[in-house]
């Protein structure tokens, strides 16, 4: 059985086969030689970061879930999702390059970056923050952070998928410097 639902990144959430990106999204590419690594506040009072690690599936599954507003059923088609982010073949998790934000020891906000099997550049593979913390710049705080890993590590560019359909996400994207390479998978 497959059960799928989307959300406004890069993926479709299906328990058979996985998938990393959709076809038919809008690939993004932001080029890195105009980032420079420093400090960078958080923009919450009390939020601290951490790289997420193997033993953390569980607690984005439910960051995921309040992310993107799902209900319980959506829990272990998320947890899975999670678990491939760690253990998939089809891309390296760069854990070094992805925060976890936490507020009062709970996940808030993370920035999860990998890079597919055979190529040299990285993709988001999720971005999201929950519910009652949106709107406060945590997302693009972390994405800015990965960015800066990135660059640390001596990656030159950092790609996203995106359904063409989501405007106003091309638009937020575009601000933030990215820029379409094309409209089929890389």
């Amino acid at each position: 059985m497959t059960t799928a639902f989307g959300h406004c990144w890069n993926l479709t959430y299906q328990v058979d086969p996985p998938t990393f990106s959709n076809a038919g999204d809008f690939v993004l590419q932001k080029t890195l030689a105009d980032v420079i690594p420093s400090p960078l506040p958080l923009p919450v009072t009390g939020a601290y970061l951490l790289h997420p690690g193997g033993g953390d599936y569980e607690l984005l599954a439910a960051l995921t879930q309040s992310a993107y507003g799902l209900d319980g059923a959506a829990l272990p088609e998320l947890r899975l999702h999670m678990r491939r982010y760690f253990l998939t073949v089809e891309s390296h998790p760069l854990l070094d390059s992805s925060w976890m934000c936490f507020v009062d020891g709970a996940p808030v906000s993370a920035c999860l970056i990998a890079r597919p099997r055979g190529s040299d550049t990285p993709r988001i593979f999720d971005l999201m923050t929950a519910r009652p913390w949106q709107g406060k710049g945590l997302a693009m705080t972390l994405l800015q952070k990965s960015l800066h890993a990135l660059v640390e590590k001596g990656y030159t560019a950092l790609r996203v998928g995106c359904p063409i359909q989501e405007k106003s996400l091309l638009q937020r994207l575009e601000q933030f410097g990215f820029t379409a390479i094309h409209s089929e998978l890389c």
